[in-house]
């Protein structure tokens, strides 16, 4: 958090400075409170504030499978395995993680020199971009109970922003993902057909990104 504040203050756009005043009154009791509205909002009220990709809109039903397995094959590709930690692949700070790894290892790409490489990775977060996380980030803040938190909907707006921004920078149009309001219906999940399907797909978008790199 040190760390965070003067970035904040640093970027001086209007969702970084919230953001900064919001959690200028940070303690022992803050975070804890902080802690207890993050398990009301989105562990027992996931249906209406989701913070997995795959609960927006239809997604929740029609194609979890195939976005779970698609993720799981952007991280298989560059050498990450998603299994064994504490949350699901598309929970928005693992698909963030991710996406600054890709940030990461096209900066050391670049320094090393490595063109052919940087063009691989930075083709592969493009993808990402679009099909994944700016959707998904431009949507998280739009749920009710992000709108009407004190501190979360500064979180995920700031978040949205920069995902936004790099958008703009990469010339990416991100797939819309459309909130699924607390008064729709949810759909009934076909569980039958994730095993498979999960292990085909992930394979399939591994494979895809390896003609990328081999190409």
């Amino acid at each position: 958090m040190k760390t965070l504040l003067p970035l904040l203050k640093q970027e001086n756009s209007s969702e970084s400075m919230a953001l900064w005043q919001a959690l200028q009154t940070l303690d022992s009791a803050f975070l804890l409170q902080l802690q207890s509205d993050y398990i009301d909002l989105f562990d027992r009220g996931h249906a209406q504030n989701p913070i997995y990709e795959t609960e927006f809109g239809r997604n929740r039903s029609i194609s979890k499978a195939s976005e779970l397995a698609d993720l799981a094959g952007f991280y298989r590709a560059f050498g990450l395995n998603s299994e064994g930690i504490p949350e699901m692949p598309d929970h928005i700070s693992v698909e963030l993680e991710f996406y600054a790894f890709l940030l990461l290892k096209e900066t050391a790409l670049i320094e090393s020199g490595e063109s052919e490489g940087v063009e691989i990775v930075k083709e592969a977060r493009a993808l990402f971009l679009k099909e994944h996380l700016a959707g998904f980030a431009l949507a998280l803040p739009l749920s009710e109970g992000v709108v009407a938190h004190p501190i979360y909907r500064h979180v995920f707006n700031w978040c949205s922003k920069l995902v936004k921004d790099a958008c703009e920078l990469e010339g990416v149009q991100p797939d819309a993902l459309n909130y699924f309001h607390q008064e729709q219906e949810p759909e009934e999940m076909n569980c039958s057909v994730l095993g498979g399907c999960t292990a085909q797909l992930a394979t399939g978008r591994s494979e895809q990104l390896l003609q990328i790199e081999r190409g």
